[in-house]
């Protein structure tokens, strides 16, 4: 609120003050003032067309959910600054929201190869395999991934929900164990590593991992729905793996 009313008044001296334009209009993006954002760097493109410019009001329509409009801003956005990373990740998953997924399938493989070493550009990628459910090629990104980035548990994880999906439970259950060596109070993973065990009939490893599950979220008012998932399966698994015992409370003569 503070910058706007300094752009304000840099504006108020020089309408044609197109810096200040876009950083209005970015500034009204941050406070979720989408319309605004719009109004201002549409005004601005007026005056000078810059990859930026197109970018913001890309992302502006973004935010309004106006997918073709910020499609056509994004690729205007690259036709000025063929180097623009941010335009090509922007694109893609404006793509995939428009449900064009061989469109964004096409700016994906553009941007892998056009920035190969860039770790935006394979996990954008994996998130298009996998929507257009090719998800063997979307473990593969985050393979490559894994190699590129420091911060691996998030990549670990997400390719180890994917080995789940494709029913590789070793796969699976070795990421979302290496998970939990980096991050030990990631809750979630503790439960899909008990899900993987239960699927590879490990019971008793499964057992013990839905009860930490519930010991990590019991004071924490998240994933209700994982909760009462994992109760149903713990009741499941002890019930098939405890004998019943039948018990005589007083003598019964049967003859």
């Amino acid at each position: 609120n503070n910058a706007l009313q300094m752009l304000n008044a840099a504006i108020s001296l020089n309408s044609n003050n197109y810096p200040a334009l876009l950083i209005k209009a970015n500034t009204h993006i941050k406070l979720n003032q989408n319309r605004q954002a719009l109004f201002v760097i549409s005004n601005a493109l007026q005056l000078q067309q810059t990859s930026n410019g197109y970018f913001t009001r890309g992302v502006a329509n973004d935010s309004l959910k106006y997918y073709s409009q910020s499609i056509a801003d994004y690729n205007a956005a690259i036709a000025l600054e063929p180097t623009h990373q941010d335009a090509y990740y922007a694109l893609t998953k404006a793509y995939l929201n428009n449900n064009q997924l061989d469109s964004a399938l096409v700016i994906a493989n553009k941007t892998v190869q056009k920035f190969s070493e860039a770790q935006e550009a394979y996990k954008t990628r994996s998130n298009v395999f996998y929507k257009r459910g090719e998800i063997l090629n979307a473990i593969n990104d985050l393979s490559k991934l894994e190699t590129l980035t420091e911060s691996k548990a998030e990549v670990l994880f997400t390719r180890g929900y994917y080995y789940f999906q494709y029913q590789h439970f070793q796969n699976a259950k070795s990421d979302f164990s290496q998970v939990l060596v980096l991050d030990p109070s990631h809750y979630f993973a503790t439960y899909w590593l008990a899900r993987s065990n239960e699927e590879m009939m490990e019971d008793a490893e499964a057992i013990m991992d839905f009860n930490l599950f519930l010991e990590q979220t019991q004071n924490n008012q998240c994933c209700a729905k994982e909760v009462a998932d994992a109760k149903k399966r713990l009741f499941e698994l002890k019930r098939e793996s405890t004998a019943p015992k039948i018990k005589f409370d007083s003598l019964v003569n049967f003859s």
